[in-house]
Protein backbone atom coordinates (compact mmCIF):
# COMPACT_ATOMS: atom_id res chain seq x y z
CA UNK A 1 0.00 0.00 0.00
CA UNK A 2 1.39 3.33 -0.71
CA UNK A 3 2.10 5.87 1.64
CA UNK A 4 -0.26 8.33 0.98
CA UNK A 5 -2.68 5.37 1.56
CA UNK A 6 -1.53 4.74 4.71
CA UNK A 7 -1.34 8.05 6.15
CA UNK A 8 -5.10 8.37 5.27
CA UNK A 9 -8.21 8.54 6.91
CA UNK A 10 -10.58 5.65 6.80
CA UNK A 11 -12.64 7.14 4.93
CA UNK A 12 -10.43 8.62 2.45
CA UNK A 13 -8.75 4.92 2.19
CA UNK A 14 -12.87 3.95 1.23
CA UNK A 15 -12.43 7.02 -1.31
CA UNK A 16 -9.32 5.49 -3.20
CA UNK A 17 -11.06 2.20 -3.32
CA UNK A 18 -14.36 3.55 -4.79
CA UNK A 19 -11.72 5.06 -7.41
CA UNK A 20 -10.96 2.04 -8.51
CA UNK A 21 -14.14 1.56 -9.93
CA UNK A 22 -14.94 4.45 -10.84
CA UNK A 23 -11.79 4.82 -13.61
CA UNK A 24 -12.67 5.29 -16.98
CA UNK A 25 -9.21 4.32 -17.99
CA UNK A 26 -9.79 0.85 -16.21
CA UNK A 27 -10.90 -2.80 -17.62
CA UNK A 28 -13.31 -4.68 -15.22
CA UNK A 29 -10.33 -6.82 -14.32
CA UNK A 30 -7.76 -3.90 -13.66
CA UNK A 31 -11.00 -2.60 -11.44
CA UNK A 32 -10.77 -5.27 -9.47
CA UNK A 33 -7.68 -6.23 -8.82
CA UNK A 34 -6.96 -2.43 -7.76
CA UNK A 35 -10.24 -2.69 -5.48
CA UNK A 36 -9.04 -5.84 -3.70
CA UNK A 37 -5.79 -3.79 -2.92
CA UNK A 38 -7.29 -2.24 -0.03
CA UNK A 39 -8.84 -5.49 1.55
CA UNK A 40 -7.33 -7.93 3.35
CA UNK A 41 -7.12 -11.48 2.22
CA UNK A 42 -9.40 -12.74 4.12
CA UNK A 43 -11.72 -9.77 3.79
CA UNK A 44 -15.69 -10.73 3.81
CA UNK A 45 -17.45 -8.37 1.03
CA UNK A 46 -21.93 -9.02 0.88
CA UNK A 47 -23.92 -7.08 -1.07
CA UNK A 48 -27.62 -6.37 -0.37
CA UNK A 49 -29.48 -10.04 0.59
CA UNK A 50 -26.85 -12.38 -1.29
CA UNK A 51 -23.96 -14.77 0.68
CA UNK A 52 -20.87 -13.09 2.14
CA UNK A 53 -17.95 -13.03 -0.83
CA UNK A 54 -14.52 -14.38 1.36
CA UNK A 55 -11.38 -13.71 0.07
CA UNK A 56 -9.64 -11.59 -2.41
CA UNK A 57 -10.03 -14.13 -5.68
CA UNK A 58 -14.27 -14.44 -4.75
CA UNK A 59 -14.22 -10.76 -4.73
CA UNK A 60 -12.45 -9.78 -7.53
CA UNK A 61 -14.26 -12.60 -9.60
CA UNK A 62 -17.82 -11.04 -8.53
CA UNK A 63 -16.42 -7.58 -9.23
CA UNK A 64 -15.13 -7.91 -12.51
CA UNK A 65 -18.90 -9.83 -13.64
CA UNK A 66 -20.96 -6.84 -12.34
CA UNK A 67 -18.39 -4.15 -13.98
CA UNK A 68 -18.97 -5.93 -17.51
CA UNK A 69 -22.72 -5.14 -16.78
CA UNK A 70 -22.56 -1.58 -16.57
CA UNK A 71 -20.41 1.32 -18.64
CA UNK A 72 -19.59 2.72 -15.52
CA UNK A 73 -20.36 3.77 -11.73
CA UNK A 74 -19.91 6.66 -9.38
CA UNK A 75 -20.61 7.53 -5.86
CA UNK A 76 -21.69 10.47 -3.97
CA UNK A 77 -20.94 10.17 -0.43
CA UNK A 78 -24.20 12.38 1.17
CA UNK A 79 -22.81 11.61 5.39
CA UNK A 80 -20.08 9.85 6.91
CA UNK A 81 -19.09 8.41 9.97
CA UNK A 82 -15.97 6.64 11.36
CA UNK A 83 -16.20 5.38 14.68
CA UNK A 84 -13.14 3.37 15.64
CA UNK A 85 -12.33 0.88 12.92
CA UNK A 86 -15.93 1.09 11.54
CA UNK A 87 -16.65 3.39 8.89
CA UNK A 88 -20.97 4.07 7.80
CA UNK A 89 -21.49 5.74 4.22
CA UNK A 90 -24.89 7.40 3.48
CA UNK A 91 -24.89 7.72 0.04
CA UNK A 92 -26.54 7.59 -3.28
CA UNK A 93 -24.66 5.97 -6.34
CA UNK A 94 -25.25 6.17 -10.04
CA UNK A 95 -24.92 3.20 -12.30
CA UNK A 96 -24.24 3.96 -15.98
CA UNK A 97 -26.15 1.02 -18.06
CA UNK A 98 -24.55 0.26 -21.15
CA UNK A 99 -27.93 1.23 -23.01
CA UNK A 100 -26.84 4.55 -22.41
CA UNK A 101 -29.72 5.36 -19.58
CA UNK A 102 -28.15 6.18 -15.69
CA UNK A 103 -30.13 5.12 -12.68
CA UNK A 104 -29.40 6.70 -9.24
CA UNK A 105 -29.86 4.45 -6.24
CA UNK A 106 -29.21 5.43 -2.35
CA UNK A 107 -27.13 3.13 -0.62
CA UNK A 108 -25.92 2.44 3.19
CA UNK A 109 -22.26 0.85 3.46
CA UNK A 110 -20.57 -0.54 6.57
CA UNK A 111 -16.96 -1.06 6.26
CA UNK A 112 -14.97 -2.89 9.04
CA UNK A 113 -11.14 -1.96 8.99
CA UNK A 114 -8.38 -4.41 10.57
CA UNK A 115 -5.53 -1.64 10.53
CA UNK A 116 -5.17 0.26 7.17
CA UNK A 117 -6.87 -2.67 5.34
CA UNK A 118 -10.88 -3.29 4.47
CA UNK A 119 -11.56 -6.64 6.46
CA UNK A 120 -15.58 -6.31 5.59
CA UNK A 121 -18.04 -4.45 3.09
CA UNK A 122 -21.46 -4.69 3.80
CA UNK A 123 -23.58 -2.87 0.87
CA UNK A 124 -27.07 -2.47 1.97
CA UNK A 125 -29.16 -1.20 -1.60
CA UNK A 126 -31.66 -2.57 -4.15
CA UNK A 127 -29.77 -2.75 -6.77
CA UNK A 128 -32.46 -4.11 -8.92
CA UNK A 129 -33.86 -0.99 -10.58
CA UNK A 130 -30.67 -1.00 -12.52
CA UNK A 131 -31.28 -3.99 -14.74
CA UNK A 132 -35.03 -3.38 -15.43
Amino acid sequence: MSNLVAKSTKTQIIKYLFEALESGTNTPIQSSEKYVTFLTESAQFRFGNLDALVGHKAIKDSLVDFCQQVKSIYHDIKREWEIGDVVFLDMEVTYYRLDGISVTLPVMDLFQFQDDLIQEVQIFMDINPVFV
